[in-house]
């Protein structure tokens, strides 16, 4: 297994786009849009999907994932000084 795969694996499960995460996707585009919010297309993806499985977002990206509060999913925005790959 190389170095890369390691690291993929230890960053926990691999989650395929499916129906569930499809139509949560519909409808906080069509929340947010009605709020005035535009998301970009990556970031509904990411939200959708944390909130179908019910898992945080870990970002670095403060400018997206802080005003899009129209998900009920937890961001957390670590330390940029944090180590989380080695």
């Amino acid at each position: 297994m190389s170095r890369r795969e390691r690291i993929l694996e230890g960053l926990g499960t691999i989650v395929w786009m499916d129906q569930n995460i499809l139509l949560k996707l519909i409808d906080v585009r069509y929340r947010a849009e009605k709020e005035g919010q535009k998301i970009p297309k990556a970031d509904l993806v990411i939200i959708a999907t944390a909130s179908t499985h019910q898992a945080p977002i870990l970002t670095l990206d403060k400018a997206h994932f802080t005003r899009h509060s129209i998900a009920d999913v937890q961001v957390i925005i670590p330390d940029q000084n944090q180590r989380f790959m080695r």
